[in-house]
Protein backbone atom coordinates (compact mmCIF):
# COMPACT_ATOMS: atom_id res chain seq x y z
CA UNK A 1 0.00 0.00 0.00
CA UNK A 2 1.33 3.46 -0.92
CA UNK A 3 2.13 5.56 2.13
CA UNK A 4 -0.01 8.73 2.35
CA UNK A 5 1.68 11.93 3.49
CA UNK A 6 0.33 15.46 3.90
CA UNK A 7 1.02 17.94 1.12
CA UNK A 8 2.12 20.43 3.79
CA UNK A 9 2.96 20.11 7.48
CA UNK A 10 3.93 23.39 9.11
CA UNK A 11 2.84 26.19 11.42
CA UNK A 12 -0.49 27.69 10.36
CA UNK A 13 0.16 31.38 9.84
CA UNK A 14 -2.29 33.72 8.17
CA UNK A 15 0.20 34.18 5.31
CA UNK A 16 0.34 30.41 4.70
CA UNK A 17 -3.43 30.10 4.94
CA UNK A 18 -4.07 32.89 2.44
CA UNK A 19 -1.74 31.40 -0.17
CA UNK A 20 -3.16 27.85 -0.04
CA UNK A 21 -5.30 26.87 -3.04
CA UNK A 22 -9.07 26.57 -2.65
CA UNK A 23 -10.45 23.09 -2.09
CA UNK A 24 -7.58 21.52 -0.16
CA UNK A 25 -8.34 19.95 3.23
CA UNK A 26 -6.82 21.72 6.25
CA UNK A 27 -6.47 19.83 9.53
CA UNK A 28 -5.10 21.08 12.83
CA UNK A 29 -2.48 19.04 14.61
CA UNK A 30 -4.17 19.94 17.90
CA UNK A 31 -6.94 17.47 18.68
CA UNK A 32 -9.67 16.62 21.17
CA UNK A 33 -8.69 12.97 20.61
CA UNK A 34 -6.30 11.42 18.06
CA UNK A 35 -9.17 11.12 15.58
CA UNK A 36 -10.95 14.41 16.36
CA UNK A 37 -8.98 17.52 15.36
CA UNK A 38 -9.98 20.91 16.76
CA UNK A 39 -10.26 22.18 13.18
CA UNK A 40 -10.74 20.31 9.90
CA UNK A 41 -12.29 21.98 6.86
CA UNK A 42 -12.03 22.32 3.12
CA UNK A 43 -10.24 25.59 2.34
CA UNK A 44 -12.78 28.17 1.19
CA UNK A 45 -12.56 30.38 -1.89
CA UNK A 46 -10.56 33.56 -1.31
CA UNK A 47 -13.75 35.65 -1.15
CA UNK A 48 -14.71 33.98 2.16
CA UNK A 49 -11.26 33.19 3.57
CA UNK A 50 -11.47 35.94 6.19
CA UNK A 51 -14.52 34.21 7.74
CA UNK A 52 -12.74 30.87 7.75
CA UNK A 53 -9.64 32.48 9.30
CA UNK A 54 -11.84 33.71 12.16
CA UNK A 55 -13.02 30.10 12.74
CA UNK A 56 -9.37 29.02 12.82
CA UNK A 57 -8.59 31.74 15.39
CA UNK A 58 -11.67 30.82 17.44
CA UNK A 59 -10.52 27.19 17.53
CA UNK A 60 -7.11 28.49 18.67
CA UNK A 61 -5.20 26.52 16.06
CA UNK A 62 -3.50 29.47 14.39
CA UNK A 63 0.29 29.51 14.85
CA UNK A 64 0.21 25.76 15.54
CA UNK A 65 1.21 22.88 13.34
CA UNK A 66 -1.32 21.94 10.69
CA UNK A 67 -1.50 19.43 7.89
CA UNK A 68 -2.89 20.01 4.42
CA UNK A 69 -4.24 17.18 2.29
CA UNK A 70 -5.63 17.02 -1.23
CA UNK A 71 -9.08 16.18 0.17
CA UNK A 72 -10.88 14.72 3.18
CA UNK A 73 -10.53 11.19 1.83
CA UNK A 74 -6.73 11.55 1.70
CA UNK A 75 -6.75 12.75 5.31
CA UNK A 76 -8.90 9.80 6.39
CA UNK A 77 -6.58 7.35 4.60
CA UNK A 78 -3.54 9.02 6.22
CA UNK A 79 -5.21 8.84 9.64
CA UNK A 80 -6.05 5.18 9.12
CA UNK A 81 -2.44 4.33 8.25
CA UNK A 82 -1.20 6.42 11.20
CA UNK A 83 -3.50 4.59 13.64
CA UNK A 84 -2.62 1.17 12.19
CA UNK A 85 0.88 1.36 10.72
CA UNK A 86 1.92 -1.25 8.18
CA UNK A 87 4.51 -3.50 9.80
CA UNK A 88 6.04 -4.66 6.54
Amino acid sequence: MKKITPLIREKLSKALFLKLPDGLYLVSNTCHTPTDPLFAEVICPSSTRHVQWQRIKSARVDQRTCRVFADKESYQRWLSQWLKPDKT
